[in-house]
Order: structure tokens, then sequence, then C-alpha cells
């Protein structure tokens, strides 16, 4: 059953991989990836519901997990609009605070690991990108968050 419905949506998973990655060799590796956790992960899939959406939660997740080991972070610029506060309507992050905050990160290790830290990355995972302690992390972000305060206000 699984393999036919790869089958049926093996050019959207190719479309939607393309998506997310900048270039054509990335997607197609993205799509492979997504393809293979889809066989290995079969008897988890729940016929009831969307293929499609499962097929894209494993490929976020794929995704996202080959940018954490690869230590890749997404330039600020295709970041999409977020919220400061709990209604993304009423505080945006502006151009001006985007392009203050990556000054910010250029000149300071701290303020990188801070933003890793915020982007969702374990203190254990950034010691492993960056080869150095947990203490190191907890401290870099510490002293980021503060230096990004500064660079805002």
């Amino acid at each position: 059953m699984i393999e036919s419905l790869l089958l049926r949506n093996l050019n959207w998973i190719r479309g939607i991989a393309r998506t997310f990655c900048r270039n054509r060799d990335d997607a197609e590796d993205l799509a492979g990836d997504t393809v293979l956790k889809i066989l290995l992960n079969a008897d988890k899939y729940d016929a009831d519901k969307s293929f499609r959406l499962w097929v894209l939660v494993i490929m976020r997740n794929t995704f996202r997990s080959g940018k954490r080991h690869t230590g890749i972070v997404e330039p600020f610029q295709n970041l999409p609009e977020c919220g400061f506060f709990d209604d993304p309507s009423t505080y945006t992050i502006s151009a001006e605070y985007l392009r203050i905050i990556e000054e910010c990160a250029r000149s300071s290790i701290s303020v990188q690991t801070a933003l890793l830290y915020a982007q969702g990355y374990s203190y254990n995972e950034i010691a492993d990108m960056h080869n150095v302690s947990l203490n190191i992390v907890k401290s870099r972000v510490h002293h980021g968050r503060k230096l990004i305060s500064r660079c805002i206000s």
C-alpha cells in the first residue's frame, strides 16, 4: 500500500523538496532521504490520515535534522516574519531589527550561539556543533541575549 502511495506522489515529493532546498541536488537528496524514511516507517503510517501531511512532517524533520548536523543556519533575509510576543500580528520583527541582529551575529559568537538556541537547538546540540563544553554554550547564550538586547534598544 505505501509503495503505491509513494509512486503516485513521487513528483509531488520532489516538488516539495525543491521548496526546502536551494539547489536541485540537495532537493533530490532530501526527497530520497524522505522516501527512505517513509519506507522504513511504513508500519507507523495511519491510513485514516493524510498521506501528504505525513510526508510533509517527515520531510520537514529530515530537512531540519540535516541542517543541524551540518551546522547550516538559514540567512536572516530568508526567515519568515515572526513575532516577539504571543500575538504576531501586533509585534513583528522589522527588517531593521533583522539587520541589527545580523550585524551583531557577525561580530559575536555569543550572538550566533543565542540565535541557534532561539531556533530550537538544544544546548547539547550547539555544544556538539561548535565542539565546546555545555557550560560555554550556556554562557554564550546568556551573553548573546544581553548583546542582542543592547543592540536593539
